[in-house]
């Protein structure tokens, strides 16, 4: 397994491909998951020695994506979560983040898929 800084190297590159606005938002919920792992292993003076660990830094005690969204572990105003991952056009269609993206979700759920998606990123570079 690789360690973070490895990692964090990896995807910097990968970043600088990311071309639409949810790719954008995704890659900046990762360097915020990058940035409470770099913390604890700093706090606890040791890296993390597995994906299942990294997994459970990560999620810091909330058993999934969804649940960390709506504890309030990341972004909790829809205006931020609709500003890191919509494109203009879309934020005009939702006012901002005051309606909600589509008829299925709102912006929590949306956030969640994004971090999913954040920690699928993550998962692939430390395996690599």
């Amino acid at each position: 397994m690789k360690k973070t800084e490895e990692a964090i190297k990896e995807i910097e590159e990968l970043k600088k491909k990311a071309r639409s606005k949810w790719s954008k938002g995704v890659f900046d919920y990762v360097f915020d998951f990058f940035e409470s792992v770099k913390n604890r292993e700093e706090y606890e003076h040791r890296t993390v020695s597995s994906i299942n660990e990294l997994k459970d830094w990560i999620l810091n005690g909330t058993t999934g994506f969804t649940m960390y969204s709506y504890y309030g572990n990341a972004l909790t105003a829809n205006y931020s979560i609709a500003h890191r991952l919509c494109t203009s056009s879309e934020l005009k269609r939702t006012r901002e983040g005051e309606r909600n993206p589509n008829s299925n979700e709102n912006w929590l759920d949306v956030q969640a898929r994004a971090l999913m998606q954040a920690w699928e990123i993550i998962k692939k570079a430390y395996k690599d």
